[in-house]
């Protein structure tokens, strides 16, 4: 994604527990944004469902501003 060195990264924050479906609508609507100058860090606390991992490593493939 190109990002305007003009413009403030936003920082958005994530926190996260055994909820698959949450945070993949939560990550879709946030890289969905016009808005494009944003790093978005997901912290995971140790969720035992493996969607969740799954879901994190998907979206890191696709947008590297995301991070976990």
């Amino acid at each position: 994604m190109d990002t305007d060195i003009n413009t403030p990264r936003v920082s958005i924050g994530i926190p996260t527990y055994n909820n698959p479906a949450g945070l993949q609508k939560t990550l879709e609507y946030i890289i969905g944004q016009t808005y494009s100058n944003i790093e978005v860090i997901v912290s995971d606390n140790c969720s035992s469902n493996k969607d969740v991992s799954r879901i994190l490593e998907t979206f890191a493939e696709k947008d590297s501003r995301i991070k976990f």
